[in-house]
């Protein structure tokens, strides 16, 4: 017969309660990455040609070296990744910016079409940013930024309506934790009719899955509406990724957008009630296994 001592039953106990435990606390990474990006961009208009200058700068204010660090920029159809580098902790690294692009890059790209408007020759532009590295287990990584970009010779009365755009937003998404859609909320407080073109933008590790512009008509002082449908690509588990819904308009003669973020988490799928189920059964056949002895020894 099996002798089943106090000391067996402790050490069962504690193993029982060290597996749940396990189950249930969070990981404690080795390191983490905080990678900041900023540009100093400037453009100006030459004949039909847009000369870009400047340099963008990437911080890696994390606790680990960051590797395959570059920006990736895209201005209407015209598109530019840097020379991937290397980032230690602490410390950054700037990529130089100096191109001629032609003026009718500056049309949008087809997977993110202006929807029909016009091209103005001078006016506030989105440029649209991917910051790309990867961590110490060759994990890749993107974070996406929208700036905006001034182009060409702009009277007083147009700096000061850029400076106060008539359209404002906000975007709410709402998923299941793989699949997406954001709501983008719009007004117009000016007194003239816009075409607004609304599209999204996001990291890398979201697909926005009808990239097109939507071009919305909204009256003077009213309000529009635009939708954006998203899926998981290659996010982890448990991140929080930001989405950007842009909208562009011309005004007075000029080209204006403005920007809103939302934010989109990953389902962080635990199966740790398995772990739970099996350690508890393995108490329930001990406390049966003890009470069988004990009820034994008193028949």
């Amino acid at each position: 017969m099996i002798k089943i001592s106090k000391n067996m039953v402790s050490g069962w106990l504690m193993l029982c309660f060290s597996l749940f435990w396990l189950c249930f606390s969070e990981v404690a990474w080795a390191g983490y990455l905080t990678i900041n990006g900023t540009p100093k961009i400037e453009a100006n208009v030459s004949g039909q040609n847009i000369i870009l200058k400047g340099s963008y700068e990437i911080e890696n204010s994390g606790d680990e070296t960051a590797a395959n660090v570059f920006p990736a920029l895209t201005l209407g159809a015209w598109v530019w990744a840097g020379e991937p580098k290397s980032v230690k902790a602490g410390e950054s690294e700037t990529w130089t910016l100096d191109f001629t692009i032609p003026m009718e890059k500056l049309k949008c790209s087809e997977d993110r079409a202006c929807a029909g408007l016009d091209l103005p020759l001078s006016g506030r532009f989105p440029l649209y940013v991917r910051r790309h590295y990867e961590d110490q287990n060759g994990y890749r990584f993107s974070a996406a930024q929208v700036h905006g970009l001034q182009l060409g010779e702009l009277s007083s009365e147009q700096l000061t309506a850029l400076r106060l755009p008539t359209l404002d937003g906000a975007l709410s998404c709402r998923g299941d934790g793989q699949s997406f859609r954001c709501k983008l909320d719009f007004q117009n407080s000016g007194l003239e009719a816009r075409k607004v073109a609304a599209g999204a933008f996001s990291a890398r590790e979201l697909q926005i899955l009808d990239p097109t512009a939507t071009l919305v008509e909204v009256g003077a002082n009213a309000a529009g509406q635009a939708a954006f449908e998203l899926r998981n690509v290659s996010g982890l588990l448990g991140s929080s990724y930001a989405v950007f819904a842009v909208m562009q308009w011309d005004e007075g003669g000029v080209r204006n957008y403005a920007s809103v973020s939302g934010l989109v988490s990953i389902a962080n799928r635990s199966y740790g009630w398995l772990f739970l189920a099996g350690g508890l059964g393995v108490v329930l056949v001990l406390a049966g296994v003890i009470y069988l002895k004990v009820y034994r020894k008193r028949g």
